[in-house]
């Protein structure tokens, strides 16, 4: 198991699966996606990407914004190759399942024409 880790949670475990499949692919993830994708609170998934920098399991890197944005910066995190090990042996031993699947956001359906149409169509009636 991840050295200075006490605990492991199934929250943990999620978080883990996720920062592994990221890993695979060379991917760093914000707070915030990591959040969507385990479906966790707020707390939780901080609270638990705290315990994993305190561990030294992972990277975390401020993101860099142009003056003048509106919105926060974002920090993201990545497991580095101990977090990596430890991630594949925790995930593996509690949640084989998510090895091969882990948690995905599925993309946001497009509409098209037929939607607009739809919307248009609804909008006419209504005002008649």
């Amino acid at each position: 198991m991840g050295e200075g880790i006490q605990r492991v949670t199934r929250q943990l475990v999620l978080i883990l699966a996720v920062l592994l499949d990221a890993y695979r692919r060379n991917e760093e993830l914000h707070g915030y996606a990591i959040m969507k994708l385990t479906h966790l609170s707020g707390p939780s998934t901080y609270r638990n990407l705290d315990r994993l920098e305190d561990a030294k399991l992972v990277e975390v890197r401020w993101e860099d914004l142009p003056p003048g944005a509106d919105r926060p910066r974002r920090v993201y995190y990545r497991l580095n190759p101990a977090g990596g090990a430890a991630a594949r042996a925790i995930v593996a031993e509690r949640r084989p399942d998510l090895l091969e699947a882990p948690p995905r956001l599925a993309p946001a359906p497009r509409p098209g024409l037929s939607t607009l149409f739809t919307a248009v169509r609804s909008r006419a009636e209504g005002a008649r």
